[in-house]
Order: structure tokens, then C-alpha cells, then sequence
């Protein structure tokens, strides 16, 4: 088949990039097109109307001059068959397509395999005349029959919007005659607009008074260093002020030179001392505002480590963590920098109250005059100050895949794969599109700000123009001396400095309130779990796990991976665990040892729902070893006690020789002291999988809880280093109620008693020896597990 393309965007490089994936994309499904592409909006209304029959429009929503939106309401006017997609590196637009039955959006910048998706997609709706509306809003796509919007009339149907997240907007239509129909959020007639609005937790006084409660906690310095710097500053202000009129005065005056050097002689001493306190004061200021940067910073760590761990699987506790990171990575970022935002705010204001006193004498037409350029020219710079701050997130996603992108490039972990597969040219390309269409928003936002610089340049002529005129006015009309006049048009001009700084400083003190806002929900961020408000886990001698009709589902899914399940681990019993991958069996721990609540049903610990517990001291009584685990760069001591501080050595080698891994210690340089992992220490050694996975269990063994959950911790093992960790399982779990998971079969013939995981419940259950001579589901497993080491048998 044949097709017309269109590519319409103002930036050229995104024109031939995208251009030239359509042409890869028409070749590989044996299409033929015909591509155009248009740098404007009104460049392609121009073409098209005499060119209309183009089958599909690629459309950057946000060019200069005329939108895409705007384009495409102008376009549907005349034409409802061309298939409309959408560009955008900015998510507030993705609402905004349901008016022009937009096929699909696509975010900047643009994946291959999505576009490929979509312009087949658009392909069908060309064929099949389906009329279909997707939105992808950076992961999940939504999909809304068109014709219920693009042929109802204003009374016909209600449209939705459910806010699934921050990223994903779910649209929903139902017609008008049909009130039993449930959706959510507010509704929406057609031909309305719809645009999310965020809307910050806490507003901006709340955030400044949480900042100097922060200081007041951990560094009081800060609010005396801001107090001291504005009135330094102001006072700098005056003195240079007066400065120039004053010598000027004595001249006019014709006093002695030894009278014009005194006072000169006394405002040099003026600037020097009070230069030199303003810049002792501004060295001294970045030490206390760091510190309580990092306190922050220290709640940020301590919320992440010890929230609840359902919320570490949550979308939105994800992104609330990243932008709270984000809020605090560097100086510049709102939870310093506000200090010297509110600096700024105290001497702007300091400085608008001295200065209207010396002003008080002239017009006070010609003072509202200079408020009133410049509260104009302040609007008109909010344009391009917004437009960065609305594709800030675009801006760090670019930093973001950058930096990501090197990280890779330079990590120890890749660099076998780098080389084997070649892959330098190939991150060397991903890096050059990501730093061209970096370098392509930067041009835009350019070309943004050079509107408001223009609007500045002609208030500035004004103001200072009609400032001239009125001071000129009263030089000759009033006998103002020479001195007084220069005295006025420099207050006048330093006046404008003021209402413009604290303008200026008002509305970056509200951009900083909102992201501290977003630090402050990520703390506030509710907990599932009970810690310090639970009950203290009572002492025993023995502890009983039971799951008592237990049934768990995963957000978003359709069906249980756990259902009704019911089980008792006796104490001292070694059960193990078993069943094919993904049969649940992780996630049975998980709901086990406390990481998970089950969505129906309990589980009991000495028969009382763990639910009502510190969860904190319940956790304390397991050792684990989890299929994922964590490697700190410490010392091979410090990563088993997993503490600094008074550890047994005498305990860390026997649990060591239990794991297997007391031989490798003794042929290490530093013994027990050598570094682990190379991130930190440069003489630090790499474990293999295999002497990972003992570390780990010397790790669990270290702990020594009452409870051992090993969940394979024999995955990166060879069958001999196997054998001797089963030979041991006896010595390590003695007096200890353990479980064992595996889809190893062969691997839980030392324990009490196996079950077997399926379909989300326990399909079989008894020893090793019974669930064999039972012959079903788990010694079915067993013989074709088993044929592998048989030798000549055929598999």
C-alpha cells in the first residue's frame, strides 16, 4: 500500500530523526510512502490546503507560534479521515487530544518500536475506517472508541478522566442517557478542555515555616546568616548610593580638600567594612545550609530504608522518592537554595522600604509608573520562566538517560559485554540523539525567552526615559542640584531592582515551595504497617507461622497469585518449599516473614495476626536469604555482622566455615578485614555468584534468628558446593523453625516435610519419599528433573 506522511516540527533534527524511522518502518512492512515534512503549523495549513490528501500527520504539539492542538482543531474542521499522532515531551497535553480524535500519543523523545506500534495501528484504522483513541502516557495505553466523541453532538455524551498517576490519565465515555454507568473523577461535556492540575499538599507558608523548623533542628546559623546577609546587603546598597552625590555635594559646596577627603575617607572605610562582613558572612553561610540540605537528605534515606515494603513496589511512592531526590541533589536545588531565595526576598523588601522613604519627596505618579513597568515586565517574563519550569521534568529526563547511559558505559559489570558485543558505537549513537534533542529543547526554550528579553529592554527605555524627564523637570524648574538629581535617578533605577527582585523572588520562592512540597509528601507518605504503634512481639521459646486461608494479589492484576491458601510451620520443622517458577513460592515468603499483608485472610504468629505487630521487631526474628540481595562495599567481617560496631570475629568464622566459604578467607591478604566490591575500595575483591550466595548465608547465620528462610540460596551453586550446603543444613538450623525454597527437587530430601506450589495453592504435600510413590505432580517434576544427571537415559 501507499501512504502520505506528513512530519510537522520546528525542530529540524526531530524532523529527519522521525522521518527517518518511518522510512525503516514503511521497508520492514513492504509500505510505500511518500514523506513531507513542515517546520510550522502554518507552513503545513498552507501546503495542505492545496495537498489534502495526506493519510498520516506526525505533529509536535508544542511549536512556536500555533500549537499543535491548534492545528489539528483547524485541520478537523475540514477533514476527519487523516490519522492525527501526537509529539510531546510535556504530559499535560495529553488530555487535550479527545477534541481532535488524536490516534495516539507518543513521548519525546520517541521509541522506534512504539512509533512502529502506532503507524500500524494507523495503517488498520485506514483499512477498517475503526475509529479508536489511545493515549500513552509513558507506559500504560488507553484506549476510548472516537466515534461516541467525534459524532456525538454537545448534549449527547459525558467524558471522564481517572487519574491513575502522575503520568497515566484513564479516559472513560458513557452516553447522557445512561446515569447508572461508573466512572470516576470529575466529568467533562464534549468540546470542553481538559487539563490535570496539580495542586501541591502543603502551600507555600506552611513549607518555609517546615524549612525553619529543619534549621532550627539542625543548623540555627542559617536563619542569623539570612538576617545578616540582607541587611549587608542593603546597607552595601545605601552606601554606594550615597557615595557618588555625597563627594559630589562637597564639590558643589566647594569645601576644602581635606573636608572632600574625609568623606571619602569615611565611605571607603563604609564599603571595606561593610564588603568584608557581607563576604565573611556569604562564605560562612554555605557550610550550615548544606548541613541542612543534608539533614533532609538524612529523612529522605531514613523513609526509604524503613518505609513499609509494599510501598517500594508502588508507582507513586517511586516517583514522589525521585522527585524528593531531586529536590536535594545539589546547591541550586529548593531545599538549599531556598535560603537564598528568602535572603534575596528579605533585602529586595528591606531595600523597597528604605528607598520609598528617600523617593518620598518626588511624585508618586512616577513611582507607580516604575511598579507599573515593572510588573509588566515581570508578567511577560513569567512566560518563558513557567516554560521551563512546566518542561523541567522533560529537561531532567534527558539528564537522566544521559547520565544512565554513561553510568553504563563506564560500570565494571558491563564492560565484558561492551567489548564482546561491540556495543561502543551503539551507546555512542543513543548518547548523540539524546544530546541533540537535549540541545533541541534548549533552542526552544531560547527562543521562548527572547520575548520577555525584548518586553524588558523597551520597559527599561521607559522607565528610565520618563525618569530623566521628571528629574530634568525638577533640575529646572525647582533648582534640584546636581548631586540630589544623581541621587534620585540611582535610587529610581535601584527602586525598579527591588520590586523586580522581589517579584522576581516571590515566584521562584513558589516553585521551590512546590518542590519541598513533593519532599515533604514523600516523607508523609502513609505506612501500611504498624511500627512503633504495634505490639511488641512476645518471647518464646518457639514460634508457630500459620497462614490461615491466605490469598494475595499484586496491584493492577487480574488474578490471585496466592489463593486461600492454608499452612502451619511447626517449630523446629524444616519445610521446604517447591514448584516451577513463578508458582508463587517467593511471594509465599515474602507474605511469611512479614514484607507482604495478604488482601484476604491472615497469617498468625503463636496464633495472633502479625498485622497487629511493631513489624519492625517481627522482622528481627528472621535470617534470610533472599533470591535478590545487597552487597555493601565493608569488609568481609562488616558484611556478614552487617554492623561496624562490636562484632563477634569468633562468630563470623564459624559462620563463614558453615557457609563453605572459610578457606577462601584464609587465602585473602586481610583475612576478615579485606574490602568487598570495588565501587568504594580500589583493593576491594569480587565474589563470583556461587561465594556470594555463602556470603549471604553467612550473613543469615550471623543473625541467628529463630526463623531461617532460604529461598534458593543454592541458585549459583555447582552440584558439589551444593551438596556440602545440604550436608550442613542439619548443623545451621538446629533449635530453628526453617524454610527452604526451591525448584530444585533433588535439593529438599533433607527436610521434614516438602509442599508443593501450584496454580497459587498447595497442590501436594508430604516427604520426599511419599510425594514419589504418590506419583503425582511433584514426582512427575522429579523424573524429568532427575534425567539430567542420569547418564545415557534420552531425554
Amino acid at each position: 500500500m501507499k501512504y502520505k506522511i506528513a512530519i510537522c516540527d520546528d525542530s529540524e533534527a526531530d524532523r529527519q530523526y522521525i522521518g527517518n524511522m518511518v522510512e525503516r518502518w514503511a521497508s520492514s512492512a513492504g509500505h510505500v510512502v511518500q514523506i513531507d515534512s513542515f517546520p510550522s503549523a502554518e507552513n503545513f495549513l498552507f501546503h495542505y490546503a492545496e495537498e489534502c490528501d495526506y493519510d498520516i500527520l506526525l505533529l509536535d504539539v508544542e511549536m512556536g507560534e500555533m500549537d499543535g492542538v491548534t492545528m489539528a482543531k483547524k485541520l478537523r474542521q475540514s477533514n476527519d479521515t487523516v490519522q492525527i499522532i501526537f509529539i510531546t515531551g510535556y504530559s499535560d497535553y495529553i488530555s487535550e487530544g479527545y477534541e481532535v480524535a488524536a490516534l495516539h500519543y507518543l513521548m519525546k523523545p520517541v521509541k522506534e518500536e512504539k512509533l512502529c506500534l502506532v503507524l500500524d495501528r494507523a495503517v488498520e484504522k485506514l483499512s477498517k475506517n475503526e475509529k479508536i483513541l489511545n493515549f500513552e502516557t509513558g507506559g500504560e495505553m488507553v484506549r476510548v472508541p472516537i466515534y461516541q466523541i467525534r459524532y456525538a453532538d454537545v448534549s449527547g455524551n459525558y467524558v471522564t478522566v481517572h487519574a491513575l498517576s502522575d503520568v497515566t490519565v484513564k479516559m472513560t465515555i458513557r452516553p447522557q442517557n445512561d446515569p447508572g454507568a461508573n466512572f470516576y473523577g470529575k466529568t467533562y461535556t464534549r468540546g470542553e478542555k481538559m487539563k490535570k492540575k496539580e495542586k501541591p499538599k502543603y502551600n507555600t507558608v506552611q513549607n518555609i515555616g517546615w524549612m525553619v523548623k529543619m534549621a532550627w533542628n539542625s543548623s540555627r546559623r542559617v536563619l542569623l546568616f539570612c538576617v545578616l546577609t540582607a541587611v549587608l546587603e542593603v546597607l552595601l546598597n545605601l552606601v554606594q548610593l550615597y557615595l557618588a552625590p555625597e563627594v559630589l555635594a562637597k564639590v558643589e559646596q566647594k569645601t576644602s580638600v581635606q573636608d572632600l577627603l574625609v568623606t571619602i575617607g569615611i565611605f571607603t572605610a563604609a564599603l571595606f567594612l561593610v564588603q568584608g562582613c557581607k563576604e565573611y558572612v556569604k562564605t560562612n553561610t554555605l557550610f550550615p545550609r548544606v548541613d541542612v540540605r543534608t539533614a533532609i537528605i538524612g529523612k529522605i534515606a531514613e523513609k526509604c530504608s524503613g518505609t513499609s515494603y509494599p510501598n517500594t513496589l508502588s508507582d507513586p511512592f517511586l516517583k514522589l522518592r525521585e522527585k524528593a531526590h531531586l529536590a536535594c541533589e545539589g546547591n541550586e536545588q529548593a531545599t538549599e537554595h531556598i535560603w537564598e531565595t528568602l535572603t534575596q526576598l528579605l533585602k529586595n523588601v528591606g531595600g523597597l522600604l528604605i528607598y520609598l522613604t528617600i523617593l518620598s519627596r518626588m511624585d508618586p505618579v512616577l513611582l507607580l509608573v516604575i511598579i507599573a513597568t515593572c510588573a509588566i515586565g515581570f508578567l511577560v517574563s513569567l512566560y518563558p520562566n513557567n516554560w521551563r519550569y512546566r518542561h523541567r521534568e522533560e529537561e531532567e529526563a534527558y539528564y537522566q538517560k544521559k547520565s544512565y547511559i554513561r553510568l553504563k558505559a563506564e560500570s565494571m559489570e558491563l564492560a565484558k559485554d561492551i567489548r564482546i558485543f561491540g556495543l561502543q558505537n551503539w551507546m555512542n549513537e543513543l548518547l548523540d540523539q539524546i544530546h541533540n534533542l537535549y540541545l533541541d529543547f534548549t533552542l526552544r526554550g531560547e527562543r521562548v525567552e527572547v520575548l520577555a528579553d525584548l518586553t524588558e529592554v523597551v520597559m527599561t527605555m521607559v522607565r528610565n526615559g520618563i525618569a530623566y524627564v521628571y528629574l530634568i523637570n525638577m533640575t529646572l524648574n525647582e533648582d534640584l542640584s546636581v548631586s540630589s538629581f544623581l541621587l534620585y535617578f540611582t535610587a529610581v533605577t535601584t527602586f525598579t531592582e527591588w520590586v523586580m527582585g522581589i517579584l522576581r523572588e516571590l515566584g521562584t520562592l513558589q516553585k521551590e515551595s512546590l518542590d519541598i512540597s513533593r519532599v515533604r509528601e514523600f516523607l508523609d507518605y502513609p505506612e501500611p504497617f504498624l511500627f512503633e504503634k504495634g505490639e511488641t512481639v512476645p518471647k518464646a521459646t518457639a514460634y508457630e507461622l500459620k497462614m490461615d486461608q491466605v490469598s494475595f494479589r499484586y496491584p493492577g492484576a487480574d488474578a490471585d497469585t496466592i489463593h486461600e491458601l492454608k499452612l502451619t510451620a511447626h517449630p523446629g520443622e524444616k519445610l521446604a518449599i517447591v514448584g516451577l517458577n513463578g508458582a508463587g513460592k517467593t511471594t509465599l515468603v515474602k507474605l511469611l516473614c512479614g514484607l507482604l499483608d495478604p488482601t484476604q485472610g491472615a497469617v498468625l504468629l503463636n496464633g495472633k495476626d502479625i498485622r497487629t505487630f511493631n513489624r519492625r521487631e517481627y522482622y528481627g526474628l528472621f535470617s534470610a536469604v533472599f533470591q535478590e540481595f545487597s552487597v555493601l562495599d565493608v569488609t568481609v567481617a562488616e558484611q556478614v555482622a552487617q554492623t561496624t560496631e562490636n562484632i563477634d570475629y569468633d562468630k563470623v568464622t564459624d559462620c563463614l566455615e558453615k557457609a563453605g566459604l572459610i578457606s577462601m578467607m584464609e587465602k585473602l591478604p586481610q583475612g576478615l578485614k579485606t574490602h568487598v566490591g570495588r565501587e568504594v575500595y580500589l583493593d576491594g575483591i569480587l565474589f563470583s555468584g556461587g561465594q556470594t550466595q555463602r556470603l549471604m548465608l553467612a550473613r543469615a547465620l550471623y543473625k541467628d534468628g529463630p526463623i531461617l528462610l532460604l529461598d534458593e540460596p543454592t541458585a549459583a551453586l555447582d552440584p558439589i558446593a551444593e551438596n556440602d550446603i545440604y550436608e550442613k543444613y542439619s548443623a545451621m538450623t538446629t533449635g530453628k523453625t526453617s524454610l527452604f525454597i526451591s525448584h530444585r527437587l533433588a535439593s529438599t530430601r533433607f527436610c521434614d516435610r516438602i509442599i508443593f506450589v501450584a496454580d497459587g495453592g498447595i497442590k501436594e504435600e508430604g516427604t520426599h519419599e511419599s510425594l514419589l510413590a504418590a506419583g503425582g505432580a511433584y514426582a512427575e517434576l522429579f523424573e524429568v528433573q532427575s534425567r539430567y544427571y542420569q547418564e545415557g537415559k534420552e531425554f
